[in-house]
């Protein structure tokens, strides 16, 4: 985790080192169940001043997910890079549920899926993001 940008949110995020959940290289961030701040991983503010677009493209495997469970990555804004706090307010940027009807956010258990997404912070100086799993067990995890 030490090379990562994102910070572990709790108890239901851990960081695995090793090649059997890492999609490519030795590494891999893991949330699970739906424990709130907790069950993500976030990051601290980036400055965001020379962009108008945030694009966010990353790889996600899923594991014991049922109808109804899902992942979400949100994002907090902030005038500085002073706070050192999670925030309090969150905006969904996507989120990803199990039995989905929208095609876009359609995914399989077991199964290595990209997606990527586009944050508009064309008037944002400094953002967050966060990834947070809503699943019901703790073996449900992302």
């Amino acid at each position: 985790l030490s090379s990562s940008i994102f910070q572990l949110g709790g108890s239901s995020a851990y960081a695995y080192h090793g090649p059997l959940l890492a999609h490519s290289g030795m590494g891999a961030l893991v949330i699970t169940d739906n424990n709130g701040v907790k069950s993500s991983i976030y990051t601290l503010p980036l400055d965001v001043t020379s962009f108008q677009t945030l694009r966010v493209t990353f790889w996600f495997m899923v594991k014991s997910f049922r109808a109804n469970d899902a992942f979400v990555l949100d994002y907090s804004t902030f005038l500085d890079d002073t706070t050192t706090e999670t925030p309090d307010s969150w905006i969904i940027a996507k989120r990803w549920e199990m039995g989905s009807y929208d095609y876009t956010s359609r995914f399989v258990n077991d199964i290595w899926s990209e997606d990527t997404v586009e944050i508009d912070v064309g008037r944002i100086e400094f953002i967050s993001l966060r990834f947070m799993c809503d699943a019901r067990s703790n073996r449900d995890g992302v």
